[in-house]
């Protein structure tokens, strides 16, 4: 006869085996949790390295680049970034070749005509506002066919209150009355700065606390910029040279001048140049999306024989 006993040692027995399938069970799934998570991070790893040896490959392009005076979508780095393969899909975006939020004239805004869906009186008021509380802009609050607020301020265009602005930002606050004259005087007489001696002489020794915020280049590459904003700052017979041109050929300094004429150049030839500052560049594969913006220094030297840039911005993100 079996004891009462027996009976709860058979439970026992019974519930400790239920208790070890689980925890076995339990320990499998995690193990294989785990291994999957390792062989995720491991894949996610290789197709970083991916990512980062396309990139890569384009600084190198930028880097290579033979006419550094111009920059088109003729150049080898853009032709290059649709040729990728491997699944990588690369895209390269100028992204300063607009109107500036920070350093345009707000009056020369309020003077373009304005069309269906944009007004340029409404954004003049907006940068009139934003700089009377001696602020800096942000480009989703303008249209981003015409606007950005990605750039360098170039010392021919920057309008006066924002070359104020800066001159507080960068320590030279002290000596922005005279810089400001100084403009005043240059701009009466037409006078515009093109290398970096000219620079020098206007800056003085303050150069280096400004340097590279305020160039002398202009921000609005007519290789890259968008029709309807050249449509904006030329008249119609130059902007449609500008157009049919640059669909064949990269336009450099020397052609542009030849365009512009020899003239004075009104405020919106001014803001025209040949080289662009900053670009996006985004690349994508089956695992990430990286997201960069670099910018490209002016050079000091025209002996130089390199563009030097740097990376304003570096962004993974996961591809779902």
């Amino acid at each position: 006869m079996k004891s009462q006993n027996d009976g709860f040692v058979f439970i026992e027995v019974l519930a400790l085996g239920i208790f070890l399938s689980v925890v076995f069970s339990a320990a499998v799934y995690l193990m294989k949790v785990r291994q999957r998570n390792l062989i995720s991070f491991q894949n996610e790893n290789i197709y970083r390295n991916e990512i980062e040896v396309t990139v890569n490959a384009i600084f190198n392009d930028f880097l290579s680049d033979n006419t550094p005076e111009a920059v088109s979508y003729h150049d080898p780095v853009f032709r290059n970034a649709r040729d990728f393969k491997n699944g990588m899909n690369v895209s390269i975006e100028c992204v300063s070749d607009r109107m500036n939020v920070n350093f345009i004239d707000a009056s020369f805004v309020n003077s373009l005509k304005s069309e269906p869906g944009v007004s340029f009186q409404e954004a003049a008021l907006k940068l009139k506002k934003i700089r009377q509380k001696r602020q800096f802009g942000k480009a989703e609050d303008f249209d981003s066919v015409f606007f950005t607020d990605i750039g360098f301020a170039d010392i021919n265009t920057v309008s006066p209150d924002s070359l104020n602005l800066l001159l507080d930002e960068y320590g030279c606050m002290n000596q922005s009355a005279l810089f400001l004259e100084r403009l005043k005087s240059y701009r009466k007489n037409g006078t515009c700065i093109r290398n970096f001696t000219g620079y020098k002489m206007f800056f003085g020794v303050s150069y280096e606390d400004v340097w590279p915020f305020i160039v002398w280049e202009p921000q609005i590459n007519v290789n890259c910029a968008d029709v309807r904003l050249l449509e904006k700052l030329l008249d119609k017979r130059k902007c449609s040279e500008i157009v049919a041109l640059r669909k064949t050929k990269e336009i450099n300094p020397v052609m542009l001048s030849e365009i512009l004429g020899n003239r004075k150049k009104t405020y919106g030839e001014l803001l025209l140049g040949t080289t662009t500052s900053f670009f996006s560049i985004k690349v994508r594969n089956k695992c990430l999306l990286l997201s960069v913006i670099i910018g490209k220094v002016p050079s000091e030297n025209k002996s130089e024989e390199k563009n030097r840039f740097y990376i304003l911005e570096k962004k993974y993100e996961k591809e779902i």
